[in-house]
């Protein structure tokens, strides 16, 4: 996962953890868990992020598949 480029989409559409958390109803306290490999985005989570940040297909496997896309 490149949490980088994630917090730097949050960034772009104006928001922070906390108001990007809010936004997609999920808690500030799982999101980082996610973020630091503690737990996994399931399917739900990352298209509710997509939707949240207007993501492209493009950007979505370069922030949740990187490994896979480069």
């Amino acid at each position: 996962m490149n949490v980088a480029l994630l917090k730097a989409k949050i960034v772009e559409n104006g928001m922070t953890i906390e108001q990007f958390c809010c936004s997609i109803g999920m808690s500030t306290t799982s999101f980082w868990r996610k973020l630091s490999g503690k737990s996994e985005f399931d399917r739900t989570e990352m298209s509710s992020i997509a939707q949240g940040l207007h993501l492209t297909h493009a950007e979505m496997g370069r922030i949740f598949f990187p490994e896979l896309v480069a």
